[in-house]
């Protein structure tokens, strides 16, 4: 957090607000595995890919409960990027009320099946949130110099793509206004 406080310093942006804590499905404290390598930090013991690492603790909160303390005009909210290092499927459990907003923001989620023993299984449900309320959901392809939406759409996928692996995807209703917003990033 001290680089992103030091870059919101140094930007002087006013509109960020930095809180110390982890999304997860409860208010609790939880075990954190804080790796030399930020980017692979997880409220999961990732020890084969971690390496070198400390185990802390940190403060758990459900999303849902800090947008209302928070008091967000979420009707503002357009887009919600998670990218937990496997703690994605808790962060959406304790985000019902965002997910079940009559106009939600898009989701931009890791769909990540290495960083937990459930990976695959975790990443099921994360799909399955998103179905059952109707999102539709899209690969998102990266590389340096391009962000693209990649048709198909996750479900035409075989099975077995689901398999080691971390990568983005997004979840968007139709008819909602962060739809309207990424519509013409399709294509047709």
């Amino acid at each position: 957090m001290n680089q992103l406080q030091i870059s919101c310093e140094k930007n002087a942006f006013t509109n960020v607000e930095l809180r110390l804590a982890a999304l997860g499905d409860e208010r609790t404290a939880a075990r954190f595995y804080l790796s030399t390598h930020s980017q692979l930090s997880s409220l999961y013991n990732m020890l084969s890919r971690l390496g070198p690492h400390e185990v802390t603790f940190v403060q758990q909160v459900r999303l849902d409960d800090e947008l209302a303390s928070a008091k967000w005009d979420l009707s503002r909210l357009r887009l919600v990027k998670l990218d937990l290092e496997g703690g994605e499927l808790e962060a959406l459990q304790g985000a019902q009320n965002l997910l079940d907003l009559p106009d939600p923001p898009a989701f931009l989620v890791e769909l990540n099946t290495v960083a937990r023993a459930d990976g695959r299984s975790a990443v099921g449900e994360v799909r399955r949130m998103f179905q059952v309320r109707h999102f539709a959901e899209f690969l998102i392809e990266a590389s340096r110099f391009y962000l693209r939406f990649s048709l198909p759409r996750l479900g035409t996928l075989p099975e077995d793509f689901f398999e080691n692996l971390a990568v983005d995807a997004l979840f968007v209703k139709p008819g909602s206004t962060s739809f309207q917003r990424v519509q013409p990033l399709f294509g047709k």
